[in-house]
């Protein structure tokens, strides 16, 4: 998984932050042992409708939706299977093992040997999931990233038996019985498969075909190109530096631009669209800010997935990237900061403590207060303590990519 973090904000109702999140492999090693997909699936006569959330861009919902506390889960198709903290595998009665059979690897190749959760039963509101293991891991990036409620990402392998539509503009789930028509390369186009199972769809780039790894968890710029490929395109606005980029295993460089030539899934355009580029990874993505345009149904058994749009036939416009240009970590501190960006001009460093905004504590912000700033036309007031003494900084929202 990569997760890229930019300004984030601690407020008294939760954490606000943005998340970006590449992908999370799991690469199955001797996998005579683990079963990271349900050995069977039971649903009700009727689909299964379930109201989302999109939370640092991931589709998502409580365990229990009339309990403030539940546990969030993150739907996320670029993970192989199921993720748990160790508390939400307790909570459900799991009972977690050692397994050598069984690595997960990062975007970046990096590779480790988790802990494995054993589920009887798992229920997702009247879909029941029977003798399924999952990947404990204390998702540490996520909870930081969005909040501590967050108790599993739930992998593309768990619906490998039913017809799974995440309808991003409805803002609900739908998991049912039956498939989908045959392929017309219009709306119901061809699954292709990864070596470790990913799901590929073919996506057309500036007149040449890409499959690319359809990632409801890719929540930084839609799609992600090679390096290599960015040789060749024209482009609007070259790639500039972007938001440093972390894996469960490190930290890498992004880079962002917006290109000069269009995008094609099936019959639907993407005009000019804003491209992002990670320089350790040899995957393409269609990620979250792109399926965000979509009701994206997945019906794994037949390899077969069909994209709709409200708008028909009408262009899908990308709207420019606005940064405030820093992130910080749960204690208030500045971790990062993008070059060339209004926050690295006003004099921020990295290991300033932000201790308000507008003079606002930051224990004392709304939860949209990231939002407030973006509609703010001119500097906001950012107050850090650095080597003992406070100071003001003016601070302005940076366009990255127009």
């Amino acid at each position: 998984m990569l997760l890229a973090f930019e300004g984030i904000f601690m407020a008294s109702s939760g954490c606000k932050r943005t998340v970006v999140c590449l992908l999370l492999l799991t690469c199955a090693v001797g996998c005579a042992t683990p079963t990271l997909q349900p050995a069977r699936t039971v649903l009700p006569n009727d689909a299964v409708t379930i109201d989302i959330a999109l939370h640092g861009g991931f589709p998502a919902f409580p365990v229990d939706d009339k309990d403030p506390a539940s546990p969030l889960l993150l739907l996320d198709t670029g993970a192989g299977g199921m993720i748990v903290t160790p508390e939400f595998a307790a909570r459900h009665g799991a009972t977690i093992r050692a397994n050598s059979d069984l690595q997960v690897e990062d975007a970046l190749g990096r590779r480790r040997t988790p802990r494995l959760a054993r589920f009887k039963t798992l229920n997702l509101r009247g879909a029941t999931f029977h003798d399924v293991d999952a990947i404990v891991d204390d998702l540490t990036s996520l909870r930081e990233g969005m909040s501590d409620q967050v108790g599993a990402l739930l992998g593309r392998s768990l619906f490998k038996d039913v017809l799974l539509t995440i309808d991003y503009p409805r803002r609900r789930i739908v998991i049912e019985r039956g498939e989908l028509p045959p392929v017309d390369g219009r709306d119901v186009l061809p699954i292709n498969r990864a070596l470790n199972g990913s799901i590929l769809v073919p996506v057309n780039v500036g007149g040449a075909e890409s499959w690319m790894l359809l990632d409801t968890g890719h929540t930084v710029q839609g799609l992600h190109l090679l390096p290599d490929r960015l040789l060749g395109l024209p482009w609007v606005a070259p790639p500039v530096a972007g938001p440093m980029v972390q894996t469960l295993f490190g930290q890498t460089a992004s880079q962002l631009g917006r290109l000069d030539r269009d995008v094609q899934i099936g019959r639907h355009v993407i005009r000019r669209p804003i491209v992002c580029t990670v320089t350790s990874t040899d995957t393409e993505y269609l990620g979250s800010d792109v399926l965000a345009n979509f009701a994206i149904t997945l019906d794994q058994k037949h390899d077969r997935v069909r994209l709709t749009r409200a708008a028909g036939e009408r262009p899908i416009e990308v709207p420019p990237v606005r940064t405030l240009g820093f992130s910080l970590d749960r204690g208030q501190r500045v971790t990062n900061i993008i070059p060339d960006t209004a926050a690295e001009r006003a004099g921020l460093r990295v290991g300033d403590q932000v201790t308000a905004i507008e003079r606002v504590p930051m224990d004392q912000l709304r939860a949209d207060a990231k939002d407030v700033i973006f509609r703010k036309p001119g500097p906001f007031r950012l107050t850090v303590q650095r080597g003992g003494r406070s100071m003001d900084l003016a601070v302005a929202v940076t366009t990255l990519v127009e």
